[in-house]
């Protein structure tokens, strides 16, 4: 396994931070800011578990899960689709990679590749599709598939402004998507096991809530009928 530059890792993060920083639709939107940059050190904590468990270059995967959203510094929020955000931040990363110390063309490729894919699996250049590649979206995607994403994607869709039948059907859709990705396999095993995982704790939280809004719409159902006489 590669040695750790601790120094490689801190410079990616004052990157990370100045380019966000710098950014119009960070400054237009600061939530989205503190949001990004929370996210993006999770990532980089789930890369460097999966790292060492599994023997990848560490800094590698750290570095590349830190840099992997640095795009929506400008891109993402305004003309340029979110499919495009990984492409754009491989863009943006690759200068900043070549001048690390230690780090050859090879490394750099790798690790540009890996975050123009994580978003939706296409790169507009041809790169070594490697484990470590494709452990970056791994590692984006146990954030985003955390406990409180599931709280974030309940106030984006509106379910609190729903009537009891859509939110059934809100958690039903949900509940099926946490049982088709439970069976995915991800890039590495001990990715496979931390997604398996996320994808039981969201399906009993989705589970208890489907039995809460049932259990009170049948009570209800219940007395409307004798009420009309139905």
């Amino acid at each position: 396994m590669a040695s750790v530059s601790e120094t490689n890792i801190l410079k990616a993060l004052d990157f990370l931070k100045d380019t966000l920083a710098g950014g119009k639709y960070m400054q237009d939107n600061p939530y989205e800011h503190s949001y990004r940059y929370e996210h993006t050190t999770r990532v980089a904590s789930y890369g460097r578990e999966i790292a060492r468990a599994e023997g990848l270059d560490e800094e590698a995967l750290v570095i590349g899960c830190i840099l992997h959203d640095v795009s929506y510094c400008n891109t993402f929020g305004y003309e340029v689709p979110w499919s495009q955000h990984g492409r754009d931040a491989a863009r943006i990363a690759r200068p900043f990679l070549s001048q690390l110390e230690g780090w050859d063309a090879a490394r750099v490729e790798e690790v540009c590749y890996g975050i123009a894919i994580h978003a939706d699996g296409k790169s507009d250049f041809d790169g070594p599709d490697t484990v470590l590649a494709r452990s970056i979206a791994d590692c984006d995607e146990l954030d985003g598939y955390d406990i409180f994403r599931v709280s974030e994607n309940i106030r984006f869709w509106g379910f609190c402004e729903m009537d009891i039948p859509h939110k059934l059907e809100f958690l039903n859709k949900r509940l099926a998507e946490c049982k088709g990705w439970q069976t995915l396999e991800r890039a590495t095993p001990t990715a496979t096991r931390m997604m398996r995982q996320r994808m039981a704790l969201r399906e009993q939280v989705y589970t208890g809530m489907i039995e809460q809004f049932t259990r009170g719409q049948e009570f209800d159902l219940q007395y409307y009928d004798r009420l009309f006489n139905i």
